[in-house]
């Protein structure tokens, strides 16, 4: 079997010089294991779909299942994911020193993206930031559809390995973020980079993938405190992402 030649861009700092042989034997490998056993949660609510091609013979991103979560790491982050479309909801959980809590909120302690159920606003909620915890909202932006990179520009990228997962890349967002997701099993979340900028590098940690609902308080705000002030009024000093 002939080796694969990767489309890498020259902005990513990913080495491809001996990926192709390696994802021949590593796909081969991953397809004698049954796709789901190694996650907690057993199978996704809604069966994943087989990736598709485009009429250039290139791979079509796959729709999320409509309810899962997972550990993610990179750069000098950490964090948890957790994603329920039935819901309308999902929050994104970063440790603390992470890039995000710091450079847009500065906070350094823990903190929270927040998409409430059905909400059309994305929240931040610090709940270790001293001296007292901090919620507000922040972007008009609602809950992640499933077939979201459908629905944006994208460009496929190439193919890579992705924490041990023979993956494939698609850039978005301007083309400066890219999305990767695992080719066996097929079309789950692997990595996203953001702006090439390291420390904002998520990679799912697949072990930890769970396709079980996700109680209702996990994706609500707060109710002590109050949530709707504009994180860029609360915070100042151009935090904020609006």
């Amino acid at each position: 079997q002939r080796c694969v030649t990767d489309i890498i861009p020259p902005t990513m700092a990913l080495s491809a010089v001996v990926f192709g042989c390696v994802l021949a034997v590593a796909t081969a490998l991953a397809l004698a294991q049954t796709p789901f056993d190694i996650y907690k949660g057993g199978k996704p609510a809604e069966p994943l779909k087989m990736q598709q091609k485009d009429q250039l013979g290139d791979p079509i991103p796959t729709a999320w299942p409509i309810i899962f979560a997972s550990e993610f790491k990179g750069g000098n982050i950490s964090g948890y994911f957790a994603y329920d479309w039935t819901q309308k909801a999902q929050v994104i959980y970063h440790e603390a020193g992470s890039y995000e809590c710091m450079h847009f909120y500065n906070v350094s302690g823990q903190c929270r993206l927040m998409f409430p159920p059905g909400s059309s606003h994305m929240y931040m909620y610090a709940p270790q930031a001293f001296p007292r915890a901090l919620c507000c909202q922040d972007l008009a932006l609602g809950t992640t559809p499933p077939n979201w990179m459908l629905e944006s520009p994208y460009m496929f990228s190439g193919a890579y390995m992705i924490n041990g997962y023979p993956s494939y890349a698609w850039s978005y967002a301007d083309y400066a973020h890219f999305y990767f997701e695992t080719m066996n099993p097929k079309g789950l979340p692997a990595q996203f980079t953001f702006d090439n900028i390291t420390q904002q590098q998520w990679t799912f940690d697949l072990s930890t993938l769970d396709f079980a609902p996700q109680p209702s308080s996990v994706f609500d705000l707060p109710h002590d405190i109050d949530c709707s002030q504009p994180c860029a009024s609360m915070l100042g000093g151009g935090y904020g992402r609006r």
